[in-house]
């Protein structure tokens, strides 16, 4: 039934992430890739957000993304600017959907999904 669901609604995969070293206090460009596997586009705009999480601190920033945009059977990159007020250092790099408090399930192992709803997609470094 859930994988019904989910192939009748819309159904994030995220396929991959452009995370160059963040420079610390400035304004750094990302680029996530996401396809919709599903056969329809989100009704609702969701909160995306990306969580950086370490030995010297946590920063969490909500990304400037519309998922109602991200078209059935189709990758869709976007692009996001990000502005860490952590102290450099190596940090996780997390992600997140969600809808008010509630984690949205992205198509990953349910086994990388903290408790709450971020799933840790690689490593960055902030210098």
């Amino acid at each position: 039934t859930e994988y019904a669901a989910n192939r009748l609604g819309y159904w994030f995969f995220p396929e991959g992430i452009e995370l160059p070293p963040l420079k610390a206090g400035e304004n750094n460009l990302i680029k996530l890739y996401v396809s919709n596997r599903g056969y329809a586009a989100s009704y609702r705009r969701y909160d995306l957000k990306l969580r950086l999480t370490g030995g010297n601190g946590t920063y969490t920033e909500t990304l400037d993304s519309d998922c109602r945009k991200w078209a059935p059977g189709t990758v869709t990159a976007v692009d996001a600017a990000v502005r860490p007020g952590i102290p450099a250092g190596s940090y996780g790099a997390e992600i997140a959907l969600f809808e008010g408090g509630r984690p949205v399930e992205l198509a990953l192992k349910r086994d990388v999904m903290k408790e709450d709803g971020f799933y840790l997609i690689g490593k960055v470094d902030v210098i």
